[in-house]
C-alpha cells in the first residue's frame, strides 16, 4: 500500500503571493522617513474592518493578545490593592498581565459543560476591592456575555475579554467583540486567524478607551501637527 503524506499547513493558512507582496509594500513603505513612527493607511484600514468585523467600532492592533491585556490593565488604571477575577482554565497572561500592575488575581470557578467562566461563581467572589473581571472565551466557545454584563452593571466592574481563540465568535448570533470594555485578540500562529507570527488587537464600542490604548502603545503620543505627549505611555 502505497504511503500517503500529507504536508503540514501552518494553523491559521499560509502565505500566498498577494500577502508577500501588500507586506513588502508595507515594509518598503515603514522604512521611508518616520514611516514606522505613524501609522500607516494599511494598518487603518485592517483595523476598521477588523472592528466591523467583530462587532464593535474600534479596534487597535497590537503585537499580542498580551500586549492587548497588558494596554487594557493599563488604561484601566488597574493597581496594587486591586482585584482582578479570571479563570484558571487559560493561557498565563489572562493573570499576569493584571499582576504586573500590581493587582490580586482572584480565581473562580469554570463552568464543567463550556469550560468557560461560571459568571454565579464570579459573582460570588467580588468584594469592594474588584475593579475587572477577564472572561476568556475557551477554544472560542463565547462565554455567557449577557450575564457579564449584568454584573458589570450591578457592581461596577469593567469586563475584558480575553478574545485569543474568538476571531468570528458569535453570542447569540452576533460577534462578541462589541461586549464588556474591550476584548483582545489574538493573530500568533496556532490561532484560527494568523499572522503566521505574531499580532493582536483591542476591540471596544467606547472611542475614549480606544484612544488611551492607542496612546498607550506608542508611549503616549497624541498624532498631529505638532506631534504630542499626553500621558506616560507604553
Amino acid at each position: 500500500m502505497k504511503k500517503r503524506i500529507i504536508p503540514y499547513l501552518a494553523l491559521g493558512g499560509t502565505y500566498g503571493a498577494d500577502d508577500v507582496e501588500a507586506a513588502t509594500k508595507v515594509i518598503a513603505a515603514a522604512a521611508e522617513p518616520g514611516g514606522s513612527f505613524f501609522p500607516l493607511p494599511e494598518e487603518t484600514e485592517f483595523q476598521n474592518k477588523f472592528a466591523e468585523h467583530e462587532g464593535a467600532e474600534k479596534a487597535v492592533t497590537v503585537n499580542s493578545a498580551g500586549t492587548a491585556l497588558d494596554l487594557c490593565m493599563m488604561t484601566l488604571e488597574i493597581k496594587e490593592g486591586d482585584e482582578v477575577i479570571t479563570t484558571p482554565l487559560t493561557f498565563i497572561c489572562s493573570a499576569t498581565t493584571a499582576m504586573a500592575r500590581g493587582a490580586k488575581i482572584v480565581f473562580a470557578d469554570i463552568d464543567q459543560k463550556t469550560l468557560n467562566l461560571d459568571p454565579d461563581s464570579v459573582e460570588s467572589r467580588i468584594t469592594e476591592r474588584t475593579r475587572a473581571i477577564i472572561p476568556v472565551h475557551f477554544a472560542g466557545l463565547a462565554c455567557d456575555c449577557d450575564r457579564f454584563d449584568e454584573i458589570a452593571e450591578k457592581y461596577g466592574v469593567s469586563i475584558i475579554y480575553d478574545a485569543a481563540h474568538a476571531v468570528c465568535t458569535k453570542f447569540n448570533g452576533k460577534p462578541v467583540g462589541g461586549r464588556g470594555k474591550a476584548s483582545c485578540y489574538s493573530f500568533q500562529s496556532n490561532k484560527n486567524m494568523t499572522t503566521l507570527g505574531e499580532g493582536g488587537a483591542v476591540t471596544t464600542c467606547d472611542p475614549d478607551f480606544a484612544e488611551t490604548v492607542r496612546q498607550m502603545k506608542t508611549f503616549g503620543y497624541i498624532y498631529g501637527k505638532p506631534v504630542r505627549v499626553v500621558r506616560i505611555g507604553f
